[in-house]
């Protein structure tokens, strides 16, 4: 059943993939897009971020469904090598929607966006392709949760920039597979300080804790 359902996932109905193909196309030519993509000469793919009319990026549906459109176009195009994953704003990515979230009565309604979230996540770790993450700023909950699904990680040494799983501060844990991701990376041990206090990091502090690969000036 386990293998059926990640078939399902991998290769969705044609007129799913026909609906992305158009919202890919159309992305840099709406004002009102959430994504930017473009493929460098290399074959780089640059995904950017940038939710028009918002100070910082969030994760709803408004980001998450183009963002998996831009995701599947990279992995599907043969010309692309790799992709890069970074943000139009001072920040990269500050989290879960969480006006949207509050608005949620139902539980069935919270389990499935978790679950769509961490399918997607795991997409774009298994996708076959290298993917980057260049975060110019700070990255907190399903942020960061989303620089950990990448498979390189490079701050930008920016003093103001924070990087954790703050979600507990609101009495929840990290929905996007998190728990899982963040242990394997620096070890259980300084995994669960930053999981259970929702501990928020500095550049230098996420670079020598093994949350940041690479930071540049």
């Amino acid at each position: 059943r386990a293998s059926r359902g990640r078939r399902d996932f991998d290769r969705p109905h044609k007129s799913i993939q026909r609906r992305r193909t158009v919202m890919v196309a159309n992305l840099n030519d709406n004002p009102e897009s959430p994504i930017r993509y473009e493929v460098d000469a290399d074959g780089i793919a640059v995904i950017t971020l940038d939710m028009p009319g918002r100070s910082q990026n969030v994760l709803n549906e408004t980001l998450t469904e183009p963002f998996q459109a831009v995701v599947e176009q990279a992995y599907g195009d043969d010309t692309v090598k790799g992709l890069v994953i970074t943000s139009g704003k001072r920040d990269f990515l500050a989290g879960a929607d969480i006006d949207g979230l509050y608005q949620m009565t139902d539980p069935a309604e919270v389990v499935a966006m978790s679950d769509g979230f961490k399918a997607l996540l795991r997409q774009l770790e298994t996708g076959g392709k290298p993917v980057v993450c260049a975060l110019n700023g700070s990255a907190l909950g399903g942020g960061l949760e989303m620089a950990l699904a990448c498979h390189h990680r490079i701050a930008l040494n920016n003093p103001k920039a924070k990087f954790g799983l703050v979600e507990v501060k609101l009495g929840l844990l990290p929905g996007g597979g998190g728990t899982q991701r963040l242990p394997r990376l620096i070890g259980i041990q300084t995994a669960l300080t930053l999981l259970m206090e929702g501990k928020e990091l500095r550049v230098d502090a996420a670079e020598a804790q093994g949350l940041i690969d690479e930071v540049a000036d």
